[in-house]
């Protein structure tokens, strides 16, 4: 699901993949900030927390941003409702030159 230092081994997978691996930890993930993980609100290397790796071997299944998976999120309800809003959007400007 994340990168486990062999490259050839990582991918990115799919929220039920994500699911499954999280849940084999004993622990519920949340969106709980836990505030003795002393992050300060900002993103970390993958392997920082050695603590937290999985017994599948898989680094940092809380992460401190956006979950990426190859899974479509489309919102059910609000202002973005029946819109895939976990795509990546994706903006080119021109380069004088």
């Amino acid at each position: 699901m994340t990168a486990t230092g062999d490259e050839s081994d990582s991918r990115t997978g799919t929220v039920p993949g994500w699911n499954v691996t999280a849940s084999r930890t004993g622990f519920i993930y949340t969106d709980a900030y836990d505030a003795l993980t002393g992050t300060g609100g900002y993103t970390t290397p993958v392997t920082a927390y050695p603590g937290g790796v999985s017994p599948d071997g898989v680094w940092d299944l809380c992460g401190n941003c956006w979950e990426w998976t190859t899974s479509v999120i489309t919102a059910t309800h609000g202002g973005e409702m029946g819109q895939q809003i976990n795509a990546i959007r994706v903006a080119a400007t021109a380069q004088a030159g």
